[in-house]
C-alpha cells in the first residue's frame, strides 16, 4: 500500500534514542513511490483516484520531512551534548549520511563564529543551566 515505507522510517526513528543509520535505500524507495504516484495523479482518472493519489503523496513528503528534521534536532542536540562536529561525527560516523556530516561541519563552523564574536563560551552557559536546575529540584 502506499506510504508504508515512509511510515517505517518514521516509525523506527521515533522508537530510537539516539540515531539510527541513515536509511538512503528506503527513502530512494519512497522517491520511486513519489514519482510514480504523481504520475498516476497527472493522468485524467476520476476526482477519487486522483484524490487518493494526492493524499498518499503528501503522506509520504511529510513522512520524509518529519524524518529529516527529526534527524537534525537530533543532530544539534548531540552537538549541544558533545561540544563539537568531530566528537559527534565520530562516535556516530557509521549512522551519518554525508550531508549530515557536512551539516554537523557547517554547524560547528556557525556556532565557533558566534562563540568567538561575541566571547560567551556557550558551553559554560548549558552547564550553569543544569547547575541552576539541579539546585534549585534539590
Amino acid at each position: 500500500m502506499y506510504g508504508e515505507t515512509a511510515g517505517l522510517v518514521v516509525r523506527e526513528l521515533v522508537k530510537s534514542k539516539l540515531i539510527p543509520p541513515y536509511h538512503d535505500e528506503q527513502l530512494r524507495r519512497v522517491a520511486q513511490e513519489l514519482r510514480g504516484l504523481d504520475e498516476l495523479a497527472g493522468d485524467r482518472r476520476s476526482p477519487p483516484d486522483a484524490l487518493l493519489y494526492t493524499r498518499a503523496i503528501q503522506h509520504n513528503k511529510r513522512c520524509i520531512l518529519a524524518y529529516l528534521l527529526e534527524r537534525v534536532h537530533r543532530l544539534e542536540e548531540l552537538w549541544w551534548i558533545a561540544g563539537s562536529a568531530r566528537t559527534v561525527s565520530r562516535e556516530l560516523s557509521s549512522c551519518l549520511s554525508s550531508n549530515e556530516v557536512g551539516f554537523l561541519n557547517r554547524y560547528d563552523a556557525i556556532v565557533g563564529d558566534y562563540i568567538s564574536s561575541t566571547d560567551v563560551d556557550l558551553n559554560l552557559v548549558n552547564d550553569l543551566i543544569l547547575v541552576l536546575r539541579i539546585e534549585v529540584c534539590s
